[in-house]
Formats: structure tokens, sequence, C-alpha cells
């Protein structure tokens, strides 16, 4: 549970009490990447504006946004990317 209001600097203000799991990544991965590192804003950007009922393309695209802000190298932005979008494939979001 987030214990502050979240102010974003792609523009979405996250509330106090939003509840993420994080990034989402398969537990034998997270050696690799793990759920609260690198890209842990961006991910609660993602699923604040999934909860609102945006559309899965436009978080996606605020995702993207806000791992450049964070400074994500691009390969683990990529990285990332593919794994929003693969998920949104699966989900049958796309």
């Amino acid at each position: 549970m987030l214990e502050q209001e979240y102010k974003s600097e792609c523009g979405i203000t996250v509330p106090y009490g939003f509840v993420s799991d994080g990034i989402s990544v398969p537990f034998g991965l997270r050696w690799i990447v793990a759920p609260t590192g690198v890209g842990f804003n961006a991910s609660l950007v993602h699923d604040y504006l999934l909860s609102q009922e945006y559309s899965w393309q436009d978080a996606a695209e605020r995702f993207e946004e806000q791992l450049v802000l964070d400074g994500v190298s691009y390969i683990r932005r990529k990285a990332y990317l593919f794994g929003v979008k693969s998920w949104g494939i699966i989900r049958g979001k796309r």
C-alpha cells in the first residue's frame, strides 16, 4: 500500500493508499528484476491507470514515458515493455 501520494514526472498522481504489486515478474526471474526495484515508479503509474479504466495502450505508453523519465536504460526499458505488452496480449487486451 502506498504510504504517501506519488506525483509522477509524467503528470499522473497516484493517491495515498493505492495498492500495487510493483513490477509483475515471474518468481523465477526475481533474481534479475526485483518487483520494487528500477521501474517501480512506472509500475505504480501503469497499475493506477489500469485501475482507473484507462486503456491498456494508454497505460503502456505512460509506463514507458515514466521509465524514460526515471532514467531506466534503453535495454531494460524495452525488456519491461516487452513484458507489459506480452501480458496484455496474453490477457486479450491488445
